[in-house]
């Protein structure tokens, strides 16, 4: 972690930390909840109220991965949006990357 990141003082954004004692003994319950979509919400989990991980159903972090990837494409659109250009038909395309012109099914 950075020293910025560890400087800023925010409120968490969780209102409870589940001890690793109880989330150890409760991780099957957990994981059907969130298997059930009854549970949607992060477990955090700790030791002495302190968040040192976080539990997440996959389609959360499946979203935040394509966020992610979201983000990583804007960044080269806004790196490339000016230039320089090549321009070529789809035929000099196709034969710059070996394909035939046009396709066939």
């Amino acid at each position: 972690m950075t020293t910025a990141a560890k400087s800023k003082k925010k409120s968490p954004r969780f209102k409870e930390v589940m001890p690793v004692s109880e989330a150890r003994r409760e991780f099957s319950t957990i994981l059907k909840g969130f298997t059930d979509q009854t549970q949607s919400e992060p477990v955090y989990i700790g030791a002495h109220r302190k968040a040192e991980a976080v539990l997440i159903p996959v389609s959360i972090w499946e979203y935040m991965l394509d966020l992610i990837d979201d983000i990583a494409i804007a960044k080269i659109v806004e790196e490339r949006k000016d230039g320089p250009f090549i321009k070529m038909t789809l035929e000099e395309l196709a034969k710059e990357v070996g394909l035939e012109w046009p396709l066939k099914e």
